[in-house]
């Protein structure tokens, strides 16, 4: 028994630090995003594979934080569904960007089909930033409701961060081309901040 507690102990720590990682990989990784001719090349293909590979390492760690909170309990439930479904839809984002369009670009029918790829992406990415914050209000709602002190704050703190991104997006503060992405990407990543800092204090 308590072998398997210092191993849950080791890897939530684990869990922490990578967390934490990936939020500033994500960060320094969309204030670098290509634009234009560069999502065609080589960059845009390693850029967004990179993207891609943190996006489902931070939803394992996510997955890992919700677990802790109990994912017996419908709302942690729900929260990791939608989160589940905002992962999916910015991989399939990331992928008609970095990968799909610089395919056609090589074959020279980016002009012909950039009507379609730019409109699934930005659909895909704006889902992506709709369904991740209801996942965060949902967990930072839970979170403030069962803690008391200042983890309840971060908990009101987490719910705020996810209202945010989706809000400027509906009220057209933001689009998801290249800058606001970053935007709303560096606004979310406060949660998993928020949640790396609550696996390694406990």
């Amino acid at each position: 028994m308590q072998e398997n507690s210092s191993a849950n102990r080791y890897e939530d720590r684990l869990v922490g630090w990578i967390l934490a990682a990936t939020s500033a990989i994500a960060v320094v990784g969309m204030a670098n995003h290509p634009v234009g001719a560069e999502s065609f090349k080589d960059y845009g293909r390693i850029f967004h594979g990179t993207m891609m590979v943190t996006a489902i390492v931070v939803f394992a760690a996510l997955s890992r934080f919700a677990a802790r909170s109990g994912t017996e309990r419908f709302p942690i439930w729900m929260g990791l569904v939608c989160l589940g479904f905002g992962t999916a839809a910015n991989l399939i984002a990331g992928s008609v960007d970095g990968f799909v369009v610089p395919e056609l670009a090589d074959r020279g029918l980016e002009e012909q089909m950039w009507p379609l790829t730019w409109a699934l992406n930005q659909t895909m990415a704006q889902g992506a930033v709709y369904l991740t914050g209801a996942a965060f209000v949902i967990w930072g709602i839970d979170w403030a409701r069962r803690t008391t002190g200042a983890a309840r704050i971060r908990g009101v703190a987490a719910a705020f961060v996810g209202v945010i991104p989706p809000l400027f997006l509906a009220f057209g503060v933001i689009n998801m081309h290249a800058f606001g992405a970053f935007i709303a990407y560096s606004i979310q990543t406060i949660f998993s901040i928020l949640a790396a800092w609550e696996i390694l204090r406990r």
